[in-house]
């Protein structure tokens, strides 16, 4: 009944080492900090990733508006604190493209395989937070390929695919033996979980939906009545 990509490890485990603490009152209250300390550092990485954009001299006024313009956001708030993985995955996608940034402004050198093992294991980390954003790492990578003229660069890309994928693959080996698919899904991707055999219909319903925009259509599959309800 919920719209998602699927199942997303990383934030499922920073949960569970809340609660060894024993005490749900606790571990909750744990888990809001996380997400405090989540939010001021996608801000922080915010306003370094602005500054090293922009063509112009970012001052110490314009800084300080940035950071409240991302701290003051309604919709990042909610976010961050909404005790879903949505926190953690801005902070490590921010983290990503500062990472990506630093390395396409910086000459290369001899160090260039460490700071590429570096990409790649910031891009596992995010694709662990969410899985859907392998095409945000994909795009980054092709522009590493495509977009620049470093001479090792097809070698330093194959070091950051090496790595990404050591974090990655093991949970998709352990998805497929468990659930039967390397990406369990839920909500509409995955009838083929619920039923034996989807309807036909259901399953094209289900992919044309998918491209209209959420605040047409999918927000009404909430309004049941209460004999679906009861179905359900």
């Amino acid at each position: 009944m919920h719209w998602t990509s699927g199942f997303q490890p990383l934030w499922e485990f920073v949960d569970s080492i809340a609660f060894l603490v024993r005490s749900d009152r606790a571990a909750l209250a744990l888990i809001y900090l996380a997400s405090a300390g989540l939010w001021l550092a996608s801000a922080t990485l915010f306003v370094r990733f602005i500054r090293r954009a922009s063509t112009t001299a970012v001052g110490g006024t314009a800084t300080a508006l940035i950071a409240a313009l991302f701290l003051c956001e309604r919709q990042l708030n909610t976010a961050y604190f909404n005790g879903l993985e949505t926190g953690l995955y801005c902070t490590l996608v921010l983290w990503a493209m500062t990472a990506f940034q630093d390395y396409f402004q910086s000459p290369p050198s001899d160090a260039d395989r460490l700071g590429a093992a570096k990409l790649g294991l910031l891009a596992g980390l995010v694709m662990l937070a969410r899985d859907d954003c392998v095409f945000l790492c994909g795009g980054l990578l092709a522009a590493v390929l495509f977009g620049t003229d470093r001479p090792h660069r097809y070698r330093e890309v194959a070091i950051a695919m090496v790595v990404a994928s050591g974090l990655v693959v093991p949970w998709l080996v352990y998805c497929q033996w468990t659930a039967g698919y390397p990406i369990p899904q839920s909500g509409v991707a995955t009838s083929s979980s619920i039923r034996d055999v989807p309807h036909t219909a259901t399953a094209a319903y289900g992919f044309v939906v998918s491209f209209v925009p959420v605040f047409l259509v999918k927000t009404q599959d909430l309004e049941h009545s209460p004999a679906e309800m009861n179905r359900m």
